[in-house]
């Protein structure tokens, strides 16, 4: 999703976050639902006296609450690019890891990766602030529209025909 705002001090925000059909609640009610059942089949195994699965099912269950926690973090992902005169400031945040980098204006450019069929599946900014590459869980139309925003913003993009992508 690319929410894109216009602030007073001549900056433009642009706001990058994951597309999700599933809320924060129903993925913990998710997450309940399959946790659950598997504690509850720990346990009557222990009380039939199979103590050789119990280690296995409790494996299973840590090995799937930290698969669920990690989808979490992914889901609560976004990146925000503020764009102004001088230059770009990027900044990612994945739960509570947060890291920022800033381009000058002047030595920025796109950088664009395409399939075979030259449709965009990443953006990169390329400059002084080295490769940061942005909306990498964004779906094609939200990269088109990302592109579209960037281009607007006067942000240059350079064709290498020989290679079939955009390039620094």
């Amino acid at each position: 999703m690319v929410t894109i705002r216009q602030r007073q001090n001549d900056q433009t925000s642009v706001l990058l976050q994951p597309n999700h059909s599933l809320s924060a609640e129903m993925q913990a009610v998710l997450s309940f639902g399959i946790l659950v059942p598997a504690l509850f089949t720990s346990l009557i195994f222990m009380f039939l006296g199979a103590w050789l699965v119990i280690p296995f099912i409790l494996g299973e269950v840590l090995l799937l609450a930290g698969v669920l926690y990690w989808v979490r973090l992914r889901c609560e992902a976004r990146e925000e690019l503020l764009i102004s005169g001088q230059g770009v400031a990027v900044r990612k945040q994945v739960g509570q890891l947060s890291q920022v980098w800033w381009f000058e204006r002047a030595h920025l450019s796109l950088m664009l990766g395409l399939d075979e069929t030259c449709s965009i599946h990443h953006v990169t900014l390329c400059g002084d602030g080295g490769l940061v590459e942005i909306g990498d869980f964004l779906n094609e139309k939200d990269l088109e529209l990302l592109l579209s925003q960037l281009n607007q913003q006067g942000l240059r993009t350079k064709r290498n025909i020989q290679w079939g992508f955009l390039a620094c």
